[in-house]
């Protein structure tokens, strides 16, 4: 049996390059959200360093509250407005589109919508 992520011990470069792609966000907010250095998200995905077990279950976590996030707005159980802001409520926008995106697939009957106000999120 493949382990689960919570069973993982140290991510691959490959597992830290899809979980950024999976949750949308760039280097540097995938930096931020970790509280560590964009050069070392890089030598991460580009295999020269391996995250630590606390770094790996960190990005296990990022990875954990994305996909609650899409089961949220796949199952309707919370609604989002994604405006043209770099971010959307404390997320970057691109987590949230990502997010969008993958419930769509899911559930092509779900509502995504565009905002104008700043920073506008709302729930159902």
């Amino acid at each position: 049996r493949s382990p689960g992520w919570s069973e993982v011990k140290s991510l691959s470069s490959a597992h830290v390059a899809a979980v950024r792609a999976a949750t949308g966000l760039t280097l540097d907010q995938m930096a931020s959200m970790l509280h560590v250095h964009p050069r070392t998200v890089r030598a991460w995905q580009s295999g020269r360093n391996v995250p630590s077990d606390s770094a790996s279950a960190a990005i296990s976590a990022l990875l954990a509250k994305h996909t609650e996030l899409v089961r949220r707005l796949a199952t309707g159980d919370q609604g989002v407005t994604i405006t043209r802001e770099e971010r959307v409520g404390d997320l970057p926008r691109g987590w949230w589109l990502a997010a969008a995106g993958q419930a769509l697939a899911v559930n092509p009957a779900i509502e995504v919508e565009w905002g104008v106000q700043r920073g506008q999120v709302h729930g159902r």
